[in-house]
C-alpha cells in the first residue's frame, strides 16, 4: 500500500523524502476514465458552445446585442429596469478580496494570485457550461480542471489546491444557478423590487 499519510507532516507540509523513496502513486483504471471523462465532456462543451452557439454568444456581447433577441425575451426584459453593470463587478472584487483577507488572516496556502484565476477559470466556463446546461439540463463539472490547474499551480500544497478547485467550481455553480433562478423569476414575472 503507498503510505498516503506519511507524505505530509503534522503541519500538512509535503515530505520530499518520502516521497522519493516510494515514487508516484499509480491511480486505478477507473479513476483515470472518470477524468478521460470529464476532460472529454469539457472539452465537448468548449467546441459544442463555439460551433452551434457562436452567433448567439457574439450577438449577446454586442452593443445592439437586444436587437438580435427574440421579441419574447425583450417583451420580458422591459419588465425590469437594468442593474448597473458596475454592481456586479463590485461584488465579485469585494468578495475577491473578503477571501483574500480570510485565507490571510487564517494562514491558508492560497495565494491571493490563485484566488484570480480561480474566478477567471469560472468565468470563462459560464458560458459555455451554461449553454449545455441550457440546452440538456445536465451541468458539466469544472471540478476535475480545477483541480488539475490548482495542483500545477500550486504543487505540494494539497490544501492550496483543493481551495483552487472549490473557488472555480463553486463559483462557477453559483453563478448559473444564480442565471437559472432569474431566469425562473423572470418568466414567473416576479418583481424584484
Amino acid at each position: 500500500a503507498y503510505p498516503i499519510l506519511e507524505l505530509f507532516d503534522q503541519d500538512g507540509n509535503w515530505n520530499q523524502e518520502v516521497y522519493d523513496r516510494n515514487g508516484s502513486p499509480y491511480m486505478s483504471a477507473w479513476f483515470a476514465f472518470g477524468y478521460w471523462f470529464s476532460f472529454v465532456s469539457i472539452s465537448a462543451s468548449i467546441s459544442h458552445t463555439a460551433c452551434w452557439h457562436w452567433e448567439d454568444c457574439k450577438a449577446a456581447f454586442m452593443k445592439d446585442g437586444l436587437a438580435n433577441v427574440s421579441s419574447f425575451a425583450q417583451r420580458m426584459d422591459q419588465l425590469y429596469s437594468p442593474i448597473r453593470a458596475w454592481w456586479g463587478l463590485a461584488f465579485v472584487l469585494l468578495v475577491g478580496l473578503i477571501l483574500v483577507l480570510t485565507n490571510a488572516a487564517f494562514a491558508v496556502s492560497m495565494p491571493w494570485w490563485s484566488v484570480i484565476i480561480s474566478v477567471i477559470l469560472a468565468a470563462v466556463f459560464v458560458v459555455p457550461v451554461g449553454a449545455i446546461q441550457a440546452v440538456t439540463g445536465n451541468q458539466i463539472g469544472l471540478n476535475i480542471l480545477a483541480e488539475i490547474i490548482g495542483g500545477f499551480m500550486l504543487q505540494h500544497d494539497p490544501v492550496g489546491a483543493i481551495l483552487v478547485k472549490v473557488t472555480g467550481y463553486m463559483s462557477m455553480t453559483h453563478a448559473l444557478a444564480l442565471i437559472q433562478n432569474m431566469k425562473m423569476g423572470q418568466l414567473a414575472a416576479v418583481d424584484y423590487k
